[in-house]
């Protein structure tokens, strides 16, 4: 890493508190964090970009938003995210962009290994979110949330009014609300860290054979493995990286999507691979698109 590559700062808009890196070469190198209310005050962010800016071993050339949507995941307009970004940027002195945080994890993988094809991201998290990559560049328009891509028409009910949603069977808010259906025990958010749901537990009680643990697991895990082929079916997608805060929840779930992937799919089915279960990914994807 040297002072010649460029220098951007990303602003990741959470519940309740906001995520500011420092991106170089493809790196964070450093980080700020700041607690607020349900809505940032951009006056505040811009007070924490110039923090970032005097401690960047160089000139910092831009400024990246990162959207976040559904529940609790932060500011659920893209308009008003997109103002608030504009509005950091312009006392910050600093040219903008934002992308939604799939596109921009999907970028961010790409640019750490980049794939032979087009290549889609998952981000199992407390909601479902991903991106799908084409030559190097995010195919993001604000409306394709692939969180919300169907997998069964006639299937579950989502938190956004649809039905058969990949959210509604493989995010974290789904293992654990489906789980009481079953009397499970998936442990609840942390005081702490309220986007923490133990899924870590639920890959253990499937490995110790406790309650119908399979039958969320299997079901998570199909409702990714039919997504994949919707990506594959639309894009041509040749490979899906997976990314959980969990890694061992993602090996019980694998099985399952690769089974569903490979029958709707055959020979033309793009394989699984793990994605980066760090931060870093949605960060350097976002700085990608700072004019």
């Amino acid at each position: 890493m040297t002072d010649a590559q460029p220098l951007h700062v990303a602003i990741d808009v959470r519940a309740g508190r906001t995520v500011l890196a420092t991106v170089q070469g493809g790196r964070v190198i450093d980080m700020r964090r700041r607690e607020h209310g349900a809505q940032p005050d951009a006056t505040q962010l811009a007070d924490d970009v110039a923090v970032l800016v005097d401690r960047a071993p160089g000139v910092v050339r831009g400024l990246a938003g990162i959207w976040r949507h559904g529940q609790r995941l932060g500011m659920a307009d893209p308009a008003d995210f997109g103002a608030l970004v504009a509005a950091v940027g312009q006392q910050a002195a600093l040219p903008t962009s934002w992308l939604p945080y799939g596109a921009a994890l999907a970028v961010g993988e790409w640019q750490r290994v980049p794939c032979q094809g087009p290549l889609g991201v998952f981000a199992l998290d407390v909601g479902m979110a991903g991106g799908v990559v084409i030559a190097g560049q995010a195919f993001a328009p604000l409306r394709l949330d692939l969180g919300h891509l169907s997998v069964d028409v006639n299937g579950l009910k989502c938190a956004c009014g649809g039905r058969g949603c990949l959210h509604a069977y493989a995010s974290e808010t789904a293992l654990q609300e489906l789980s009481r259906d079953f009397e499970m025990s998936l442990e609840q958010p942390s005081a702490i860290d309220r986007q923490t749901i133990m899924s870590a537990h639920l890959a253990e009680m499937q490995r110790a054979g406790i309650g119908p643990t399979h039958v969320l697991t299997d079901r998570a895990g199909w409702a990714i493995g039919v997504a994949a082929s919707r990506l594959q079916e639309a894009f041509g997608v040749v490979e899906v990286r997976v990314r959980t805060r969990h890694p061992e929840l993602w090996q019980v779930l694998a099985p399952s999507a690769e089974a569903a992937v490979r029958q709707i799919c055959g020979p033309r089915a793009p394989r699984f691979t793990p994605a980066d279960p760090r931060e870093d990914g949605f960060f350097v994807g976002a700085v990608a698109a700072v004019p």
